[in-house]
């Protein structure tokens, strides 16, 4: 899915209808159902539910370039 030492683009879009992952343009996840079946395990839960994070599982990664574009309406702060 992602050659190692080779740069490559992965786009994650989560809107109402569902999520996808793309890398390189392939679409490696589509998911469309009920967002209350999504889940994470306990050790990567965070403090703030509604903050994005960014992790990775028994793997390194070298990030050059990420952007993150609201679709609809202002974000808010999150206080620590």
């Amino acid at each position: 899915m992602i050659a190692n030492g080779r740069p490559c683009e992965i786009l994650c879009s989560v809107r109402k209808s569902g999520v996808t992952a793309t890398v390189d343009g392939r679409a490696v996840f589509r998911y469309a159902g009920d967002p209350q079946r999504l889940s994470i395990p306990d050790q990567w839960v965070f403090p703030h539910p509604q903050v994005f994070a960014l992790g990775t599982y028994e793997s390194v990664f070298h990030i050059t370039k990420m952007e993150v574009k609201p679709i609809s309406g202002p974000g808010t702060v999150v206080k620590r």
